[in-house]
């Protein structure tokens, strides 16, 4: 699947609480939410994307975003999220980062 190129995101954090946010250039926003478990823990919880966004590949755009932020945090993912697992268990590339 391509990826939707009109996309900004960033990660936002406060304490153990964050999310990954995506948004377009008309305010259409996407998230992945997440909180920080232990040392070497993200725990992904949840994934929004609006319907003007479903089928774009945004939701594997977020996912790519948190993958990085746990490489470079150096912590695993324990996805909760339905839609994160699957994802991850399928990848190749992300599946050595599912917290055992």
């Amino acid at each position: 699947m391509s990826k939707y190129s009109d996309m900004a995101f960033e990660v936002e954090k406060s304490g153990s609480r964050g999310r990954i946010v995506g948004r377009d250039a008309v305010g259409n926003e996407a998230e992945l939410t997440f909180s920080l478990s232990g040392e070497d823990r993200i725990v992904a919880d949840h994934t929004g994307v609006p319907k003007q966004l479903s089928g774009k590949g945004v939701g594997s755009q977020l996912i790519e975003h948190l993958v990085s932020f746990a490489r470079e945090t150096d912590r695993k993912i324990v996805p909760v999220c339905s839609f994160v697992q699957a994802k991850m268990v399928r990848s190749e590339e992300w599946r050595p980062l599912i917290a055992s």
